[in-house]
């Protein structure tokens, strides 16, 4: 090879891994808008809660539960997941990594330490030890110069909880409950317990520990290497899934949505008090009042936050606590959005927001309201918006961005998943349950189905795209294709062998380039001809793995990962494809959309605007700052409790 050949190899290569920097998210952000967390996590310490929020974390005074106030936050790179404190220490486990923050006297806090080698999914602290726990157990140390890693084995399985109480370290797994003693720097293994759990605490020698439908179990540790297993309550009748103890009370969240009351007095016979409803998927306590938060959850199982971040309670021996103080913030996670590139359409069930993007650098929202039932997703079809995801389908009229209106609902009677598109100005439908709809929306207050197809042998659908005159049904196997050019009967076509569809659209011709059909299946993003819209015929893939989402827009396709990557790729020429640009450090991408030169993503903490990368210019100063969003004050919480106690019942 000549040296001017090898020259312009090694060129083209340059250029190609210029194409395919990393573009860290800051540097391609144009705005932002509805900052918020969701709490994921929360530990209680000297009057104040550190709360893992996803976005971050979030320090509360909550000396005056009447009066819950802000008192610092720092963004994460990665959701927030686990939070733990200790007098001075903050340790908050990431996505990605171990953030370790220094905590002040007034509430501040400042990150001193990322940690990303401990391949964590629990965390514990107690003085100036940490224990994190995974595939691994490893204990730390907290010195002056940062944490220390002192010891570390490899569990028989994957951690599912750990706690930490002075020198004792408690790890379950699914098969096996394992002591450790933490002392002389090493973990010593003392005695392992046939069993598993989901969350573990210790009070007064005493090991309590929840296991789902396996209840609420007691064992005495007085002698950690003879555990003694003293009571059980709430097997198959219960499902309980976290825990907290207060004196001679444990506190426990069953299926995370009703918190249960057990009176422990007696270890050897715990019994059922009470139970009411109350999302709880995380409770906590100080020793003398209760924390809570959590999500309602749907007879699918599918969560809704309840836009109360945090509530607190105070005990009563004979019935549910009474509620003292809550943080009021009605915002949940950001599940869709759709845009025509002066606003932006965005469901944060159960509200549907309009905001006005036309200065994406300050975003401003302009209308919204509630919906009657979640609706995760959102797409745009000439003057409507329309919100799907959970089995029915909302048309809003956005002729007048800032008076949108419900116009009608269209009632599939089925179950999520579901997805919904349009073939010409047919609405498509289908959903894991009554099939796939081809629904009549000339009148937009009465949607009505008049072709569709059910469920049958070739499986259930999940999902559902359409162009005129052919509508595209996804299910685990494939996609069933469905001649609807009478959109009166919708025939059978043939069952196409895509497997794993996670998102599809079609591109229509443009410019010369034919209309294409894009698909993420499993690890890759393929293309399709489209001369037979009954045939599609694919002509290119490219390998991207975990991609979630697809928008497009000219011929600029964009596929978002679950990882929080953003991947920029040209279709000009559909058989040779070629990504770009990738973007890191979305935090949780749950929809994208594409249009004027911008990609919106639903974030789940927050809309982010980004620029079209081809115009990010990397490596560079990047520092995007999000506004700042106020906190109003918190009423004060009459009596009685809001929640009503059920019926005492008895293991």
């Amino acid at each position: 090879m000549s040296i001017k050949s090898r020259f312009v190899l090694i060129a083209a290569f340059l250029i190609a891994v210029n194409a395919r920097a990393q573009i860290p998210v800051d540097c391609a952000m144009a705005g932002s808008w509805g900052e918020r967390g969701i709490t994921r996590d929360l530990a209680v310490r000297d009057g104040r809660a550190y709360v893992a929020d996803g976005k971050g974390l979030t320090v509360y005074d909550i000396s005056d539960p009447r009066n819950i106030r802000k008192l610092a936050s720092s963004l994460t790179s990665s959701a927030t997941r686990k939070v733990v404190a200790t007098a001075t220490t903050v340790y908050a486990l990431t996505g990605a990594a171990l953030e370790v923050y220094a905590v002040g006297t007034s509430g501040e806090i400042e990150r001193r330490e990322s940690r990303t080698d401990t391949g964590a999914d629990h965390i514990d602290a107690s003085g100036t030890s940490l224990v994190t726990a995974g595939a691994e157990l490893q204990l730390y140390r907290s010195t002056a110069a940062g944490l220390e890693l002192v010891s570390r084995l490899t569990l028989p399985e994957r951690a599912t909880a750990v706690k930490l109480a002075g020198n004792l370290v408690v790890v379950a797994t699914s098969r096996e409950i394992l002591i450790f003693n933490a002392s002389a720097n090493e973990l010593r293994e003392l005695a392992r317990l046939v069993g598993s759990a989901v969350d573990l605490d210790f009070a007064d020698n005493l090991l309590y520990l929840v296991d789902g439908t396996n209840g609420l179990a007691i064992y005495d540790l007085h002698d950690p290497a003879n555990p003694r297993f003293l009571g059980t309550v709430g097997r198959t009748i219960r499902d309980l899934r976290s825990l907290t103890v207060i004196g001679k009370t444990v506190y426990a969240s069953s299926a995370a949505s009703e918190l249960d009351v057990y009176d422990v007095s007696n270890p050897l016979s715990p019994t059922l008090r009470s139970s009411f409803i109350e999302p709880s998927a995380v409770v906590a306590s100080d020793g003398e009042l209760l924390y809570v938060a959590g999500s309602f959850i749907d007879k699918y199982r599918l969560t809704t936050p309840s836009g109360k971040p945090l509530r607190i309670f105070s005990p009563r021996e004979s019935s549910a606590p009474t509620l003292v103080g809550e943080l009021q913030i009605v915002d949940s996670p950001i599940t869709g959005v759709a845009s025509d590139g002066n606003y932006a359409y965005v469901s944060d069930p159960p509200y549907f927001r309009v905001i006005d993007v036309r200065t994406p650098s300050n975003p401003v929202e302009v209308a919204s309201f509630t919906i009657a039932d979640a609706a995760d997703k959102v797409g745009l079809h000439g003057k409507f918006a329309y919100l799907f995801g959970r089995g029915n389908v909302h048309l809003i009229d956005v002729s007048d961005p800032k008076a949108p209106r419900e116009t009608g609902v269209f009632l599939a009677q089925g179950v999520p998943p579901s997805g919904a598109g349009f073939a010409g100005d047919y609405l498509i439908e289908a959903n894991n349950g009554s099939g796939l709809h081809v629904v009549d929306i000339s009148d937009p207050s009465r949607p009505t189905q008049i072709a569709g197809l059910k469920y049958d042998s070739l499986g259930q659908f999940s999902s559902a795209f359409g162009r005129p005159g052919v509508a595209y049904g996804v299910l685990p196997s494939g996609i069933r294709v469905a001649d609807i050019s009478n959109p009166h009967f919708a025939r059978h076509v043939r069952v196409l062998d895509i497997p794993f569809v996670r998102a599809a659209l079609i591109a229509p011709e443009l410019n010369g380039r034919a209309e294409t059909l894009i698909i993420q299946r499993g690890d890759l993003l393929s293309f399709y001809e489209m001369s037979d819209p009954l045939l599609p015929t694919e002509i290119a893939t490219l390998p991207l793995a975990g991609g979630s989402d697809i928008s497009f827009e000219g011929n600029t396709a964009h596929v978002v990962t679950k990882g929080g990557e953003l991947f920029r790729v040209d279709f000009s020429q559909p058989r040779r494809p070629v990504i770009t640009h990738e973007l890191r450090g979305l935090i949780d991408p749950q929809q994208i959309w594409s249009a004027s030169g911008l990609v919106f993503v639903a974030d789940t903490y927050s809309l982010r605007i980004l620029r079209d990368l081809a115009n990010v210019t990397v490596p560079g100063p990047c520092e995007f700052k999000p506004p700042v969003v106020s906190i109003p004050p918190i009423p004060p919480i009459p009596p009685p409790l809001r929640s009503r106690p059920r019926t005492t019942r008895r293991a």
